[in-house]
């Protein structure tokens, strides 16, 4: 699931209308019976460092191939829930603002290697400091596969996010069926409010270096099957972030068949860094990372070139263009 906003402040005027479709703001959705959405190609400059931002995104809405009108479980289920991650391009600083479990990672250069680097952590109840928030407010952390009682509800175990095997761990109120959400953080959400899902983000701040490539944002519908590492490697392939996005959002839409027989909404957004030297006289090789949570005070005022959040909640006209 995923909704894609994008806002530039600072549109490279080379991107023409004609480029862009003569569509507004240059973006020009295109879409088929199966709810694809798509960006064209973006530019935007930084002027105060003299680089620029190139990017695109695709949004895949959910799928059930025996029930193809059906409403998709995880966007419906409830309808005020959003879930919700942002990165704001201030100068060649990176602030990111994660409420749910969608992410944000960057592609380095190391050596002949390119790695991902997680510039988000999933708020689900996976991480230890999350799962003890939660039953402090008297949440049930159970897999559907133990609240159906199939497994023993009593191991309190699940393993990791790469293999769990499609059933993660769930939150439930003490004496219901439901809510049933499986991240830990959400922002509009009443019911899971009362065990303990909040709306407060983390943050984390990364000062870019030359060494920074491009970074992702993609929704849970993408890092569900796929790693952090993979989805750079197939986006490194790409020359085009347009095509980038097609290759990782077809592939996890074919994974999400092949193991679960229906599919999620997949959203993702690819943003490559042109042109960033070391002229700003910063001095750091190597990436600054503070993260979760820092929520710093101070301006962020200046220079700020691109903000797209990626929202979890059931895709508008109005919110693609």
């Amino acid at each position: 699931m995923g909704c894609a906003h994008g806002k530039c402040c600072n549109r490279d005027s080379s991107t023409s209308d004609e480029d862009a479709g003569h569509h507004q703001r240059g973006i020009r959705p295109y879409k088929n019976k199966d709810g694809l959405t798509q960006r064209s190609l973006e530019l935007v400059h930084v002027p105060s460092h003299n680089f620029t931002l190139q990017y695109s995104s695709l949004t895949q809405h959910g799928y059930y191939p025996d029930t193809t009108d059906r409403e998709n479980q995880d966007s419906f289920c409830i309808k005020t829930q959003i879930q919700a991650i942002t990165v704001l391009v201030v100068g060649d600083t990176l602030y990111v603002a994660n409420v749910g479990d969608s992410r944000a990672v960057i592609a380095v250069k190391d050596g002949d290697r390119i790695l991902a680097e997680d510039l988000s952590v999933d708020q689900t109840p996976f991480r230890k400091d999350e799962y003890d928030r939660v039953k402090l407010f008297g949440a049930r952390v159970l897999s559907v596969d133990q609240v159906e009682g199939l497994k023993d509800p009593d191991i309190q175990h699940w393993g990791d996010e790469e293999s769990h095997g499609g059933d993660p761990p769930r939150l439930w109120v003490p004496n219901g069926m439901y809510p049933g959400t499986a991240f830990t953080r959400s922002v509009g959400d009443s019911t899971a409010e009362k065990i303990g899902v909040i709306a407060v983000p983390e943050i984390s701040i990364v000062r870019l270096t030359p060494s920074h490539l491009f970074f992702v944002v993609a929704s849970d519908g993408v890092f569900e099957f796929l790693s952090s590492q993979t989805v750079v490697n197939m986006a490194t392939a790409y020359k085009d972030p347009s095509d980038a996005c097609t290759a990782i959002a077809g592939d996890s839409y074919k994974r999400w068949l092949e193991l679960e027989n229906r599919t999620d909404d997949i959203t993702i957004i690819i943003v490559q860094i042109k042109g960033l030297s070391n002229q700003s006289g910063v001095g750091t090789t190597d990436s600054e990372v503070h993260s979760r949570p820092c929520q710093t005070g101070g301006s962020m005022n200046q220079s700020a070139a691109i903000v797209p959040p990626l929202m979890h909640q059931r895709p508008l006209e109005s919110d693609v263009g």
